[in-house]
């Protein structure tokens, strides 16, 4: 089953993905990776981005894309894989085997 791709966006944290290659500063900025930026100019959101120098704009999609440069296709599986990476795994319970309830031996009572 293959997860709606709004789903896989909104899974993926963009400045998760954005720490892979840049250096954010205090507010989030980045020197812009798509123009010859000297001071940062690219905006970081929680879902987006955005360069007020070029116009580039864009999600975690279009990040993966343009700056790893994935296709469409490589740029969805990749999300996929991230989302899949950040569910911890099923670990299944062992089993226990029935076990018959125990046996109580009645206790002699100490005569005095």
């Amino acid at each position: 089953m293959r997860t709606e791709i709004a789903d896989l966006k909104a899974a993926v944290p963009l400045r998760e993905v954005v720490l892979e290659t840049h250096d954010p500063n205090r507010t989030w900025k980045v020197c812009c990776p798509f123009h010859a930026d000297t001071h940062p100019s690219c905006h970081i959101y929680p879902n987006r981005f955005k360069c007020f120098a070029c116009g580039a704009h864009g999600d975690v999609l279009d990040w993966l894309e343009q700056v790893h440069g994935l296709s469409r296709a490589e740029a969805i599986r990749e999300l996929e894989r991230r989302v899949a990476g950040y569910l911890p795994p099923v670990v299944p319970r062992p089993v226990r085997e029935a076990q018959p309830p125990p046996t109580f031996k009645p206790v002699a009572a100490e005569t005095e």
